[in-house]
């Protein structure tokens, strides 16, 4: 075999290494446990540690730091902020009940500080899971959250930070009572006065922030308000901080 040859082949395998790398990283991460499957988002940041959280649920960063803090203040948002009517909440529900605010956590802390990587778990129910058919799931189950920067007692459009969708249909039907589906996303705090001009960007200033989270199920296009047929809406408080023109922002 000549030396040309073998370098072609070479490259050719160097090639299709680099492809099966790219589809892995590209492809969302799953564990199923039974009645836990546990889901990574597509690109999530490489100081957490994927495997570890998917293996056994537990959370870690690179860096040794691992969290699981309590949940930042439930809500609901009050009046003004706009309602969302839910016909169906018992159907697909976030966390172990839809009467409690109990289905999303921010993992790796309450403070939030600009350019903040924000690690947000949420844990989805689905009742009767033995009964329930792969047909039912033939469209995604939604998830979005929207935080108000801007604190004008309403979610809008670019005040959204994560928006995704799972199909979860092969999981129906299965052998027990429930499925919980926890499903681990994230995003970057961004600086404040990208949505208000008038913040005190230059001094050191706190706020508390409203957070709203919706699940909903045949419904991509789900809103911060009005109505949904499956699913659930909760709110969460959290504190956002910038400190001595930015001394403690966490770096990019």
């Amino acid at each position: 075999m000549t030396g040309k040859r073998i370098s072609f082949l070479v490259l050719l395998l160097c090639l299709a290494v680099c492809f099966s790398v790219a589809m892995a990283q590209d492809m969302i991460l799953q564990k199923n446990n039974g009645k836990v499957i546990r889901i990574v988002q597509e690109g999530i940041p490489p100081e957490f540690d994927a495997d570890q959280w998917l293996g056994g649920g537990e959370f870690q960063l690179a860096d040794g730091i691992g969290y699981n803090p309590p949940r930042v203040t439930p809500g609901p948002a009050p009046e003004p902020y706009p309602h969302v009517h839910v016909w169906e909440k018992g159907i697909e529900q976030l966390g172990s009940s839809h009467a409690e605010c109990d289905g999303i956590y921010f993992q790796n802390g309450t403070v939030w500080v600009p350019h903040k990587k924000i690690f947000v778990i949420w844990k989805i129910r689905i009742p009767n899971a033995s009964a329930r058919l792969a047909s039912e799931f033939e469209q995604d189950l939604n998830v979005a959250l929207w935080v108000d920067w801007n604190q004008s007692e309403n979610w809008e459009k670019n005040e959204e930070v994560i928006r995704t969708s799972l199909n979860i249909q092969e999981h129906f039907p299965n052998d027990y009572g429930y499925l919980d589906i926890e499903f681990l996303t994230y995003f970057r705090v961004p600086d404040v006065s990208m949505f208000t001009a008038d913040n005190g960007a230059s001094e050191s200033f706190k706020m508390k922030l409203w957070t709203r989270g919706v699940l909903s199920f045949c419904d991509a296009d789900a809103s911060p308000n009005g109505e949904s047929v499956f699913g659930e809406a909760e709110d969460y408080q959290v504190c956002y901080y910038e400190l001595n023109q930015n001394k403690y922002r966490v770096k990019k």
